[in-house]
């Protein structure tokens, strides 16, 4: 599958602060691991994303986030009991700029605004913390992350580096 590479510059974004006031939603920790598996199996299966992926994959790829260099503090899921329904996961590339790893929603809970309502609210505290930009990889093809990364302001960029 061939990525695309998104862009937000931050600067004079969200004066007003962010309006996300949805009950449930939190920074995501360690012990959330399992619920964020199944979210990204159950997410993903039946989209462009999924390649046949099980559980023991999503797992694996949930480990590895948060094992790797993730942003917590920018980083939000929506859950309701012992699931999790929408989870927006930032972490920094080695360049130091922020990325946005994953988006993901439930099935039944797509379509919703969720993963909008978690993005902007990820983007207003990068903005809050002084970061000047962040950027993403999108799936060729995958029209319903390309129209939720435009809305926020993400633009397609065709030159890119990590440094």
């Amino acid at each position: 599958m061939q990525k695309r590479f998104y862009r937000k510059h931050l600067a004079g974004s969200f004066d007003s602060g962010p309006r996300v006031h949805r009950p449930g939603v939190r920074p995501p920790a360690p012990s959330d691991s399992p619920a964020l598996a199944q979210l990204m199996l159950d997410g993903y299966r039946g989209t462009i994303d999924y390649e046949g992926e099980e559980l023991e994959d999503a797992v694996e790829a949930v480990y590895d986030y948060f094992d790797s260099n993730p942003m917590l503090d920018h980083s939000y899921i929506l859950a309701a009991g012992d699931r999790v329904r929408s989870a927006v996961l930032l972490m920094r590339r080695s360049s130091g700029e922020p990325m946005v790893s994953y988006v993901m929603t439930a099935p039944k809970a797509k379509g919703q605004g969720l993963a909008a309502d978690l993005l902007e609210l990820s983007l207003a505290g990068l903005v809050a913390a002084g970061e000047s930009s962040v950027c993403a990889y999108i799936t060729d093809g995958n029209t319903p992350s390309e129209r939720l990364f435009k809305r926020a302001g993400f633009v397609e960029v065709t030159e890119h580096s990590e440094s």
